[in-house]
């Protein structure tokens, strides 16, 4: 797999990433031939947003005020090209806002206020694209969710504090208070991947919002608690960062051991008390309502290379089998209805099978042994269903 991503105003890139083995950079001529189709397009009142091109390469164009993204990639799907132009924009408006866009006329301004986190993050969404859910948050699961919630909240209520808090472990989601969860999507994964791709210790970065606040900027706090477990806020001018650290500390310090509870439940991501079937070879869990999902392998199968390859399975299988774009062109769908009629889907293959099962705002797509009956699989994949989300102090 490969991806070139770049930024053009005028023709003049203001940005030429590259992610793949064995890729090379694009040379200046070509660069200035994709803006330069484009703009022959819009001239003959033609819109133009993708190609393909050879076997599995794809070519997209999109345009944001002054600005055009071209996405160029092989073995990714269009989808998944567009939602990672959309979000690099996006963590551009993050990083600068709207107007400062929009009032660019100057090539070496603009990159001179796009910050170096800008690129980063532009690296990492280029990285999230070949093994991520770009439009989800990731979260884990674990017991202690529930009472951290409660004690989040009360938090969120101080005077000092904020109602825009979320729990971290490491770049997955604990927990949140209502008002996070009420941001958009997009909105909530930058603003963890800037926290989280961040070097800096003191973290009190300057962000706008690209759906709630492209224009006012908002201040992103950063609050470590424990090893591997931090707290971020949304505030305005006040407080200061000083006075969060004291207020945080104070807080948190007789939940120390609940957070060190919860951290045991990463990388695995749910509850050790939890077994898996051993016919499973991992789980995805989405939430449509909240835009989240948690992702994970059995550890009692025998650990090697082919782990992140199943996981890829899971998401493939996620996106082309069960995701509503696709269900919306296929005759499961009700086109007179906004919901998906089928709540069940099967894959099967000679080296493993997939089955997902739709319930309420819940998707848990599982990936099984091959030689598991597959009239079986929807007994196990409702039963992991039950075991995930019938503990009440599991908070989903």
């Amino acid at each position: 797999m490969s991806i070139y991503l770049m930024c053009l105003y005028n023709g003049t890139p203001i940005f030429n990433k590259k992610r793949g083995d064995n890729i090379e950079n694009l040379p200046f001529s070509t660069t200035a031939s994709f803006s330069s189709v484009h703009l022959f397009c819009r001239t003959q009142n033609v819109e133009l947003s993708a190609t393909t091109f050879g076997d599995d390469g794809l070519i997209s164009w999109k345009e944001f005020e002054s600005l055009l993204f071209v996405g160029i990639s092989t073995n990714l799907t269009e989808k998944v090209l567009k939602s990672l132009i959309e979000k690099s924009f996006q963590a551009m408006v993050l990083h600068i806002g709207i107007n400062e866009i929009k009032a660019a006329k100057n090539v070496d301004r603009l990159k001179r206020d796009l910050k170096s986190s800008f690129f980063q993050m532009i690296e990492k969404l280029m990285e999230y694209a070949e093994n991520d859910l770009l439009d989800f948050n990731e979260s884990i699961l674990c017991h202690e969710a529930a009472v951290i919630h409660e004690k989040l909240i009360s938090f969120s209520e101080l005077s000092l504090a904020s109602q825009y808090c979320f729990l971290l472990s490491k770049n997955r989601i604990i927990c949140a208070t209502d008002a996070f969860y009420d941001l958009h999507v997009n909105d909530r994964k930058l603003l963890i991947l800037l926290l989280t791709q961040s070097n800096i210790l003191q973290k009190d970065i300057p962000v706008y919002l690209p759906h709630k606040s492209p224009t006012i900027a908002y201040r992103l706090i950063g609050l470590p608690l424990i090893q591997g477990i931090s707290i971020g806020l949304l505030c305005g001018q006040q407080p200061t960062y000083d006075e969060l650290e004291i207020l945080s500390q104070e807080f948190w310090q007789d939940s120390y051991d609940l957070l060190l509870s919860a951290e045991i439940s990463n990388p695995r991501n749910f509850p050790p008390s939890i077994e898996l079937d051993a016919s499973v070879l991992g789980f995805l869990l989405i939430n449509k309502f909240t835009k989240k999902y948690v992702i994970s392998r059995n550890i009692q199968q025998v650990a090697n290379k082919r782990n992140s390859h199943r996981m890829d399975i899971i998401r493939t299988f996620f996106h082309q089998a069960v995701d509503c774009d696709i269900f919306k062109n296929s005759s499961f769908y009700d086109s007179t209805s906004e919901n998906i009629t089928t709540n069940e889907h099967f894959y099967v293959s000679d080296y493993h099978k997939c089955h997902a099962l739709i319930q309420n705002y819940n998707i848990l797509c599982v990936l099984y042994l091959s030689v598991i009956p597959t009239y079986t699989m929807r007994f196990i994949t409702q039963e992991l269903l039950n075991k995930l989300l019938g503990d009440k102090s599991i908070e989903w």
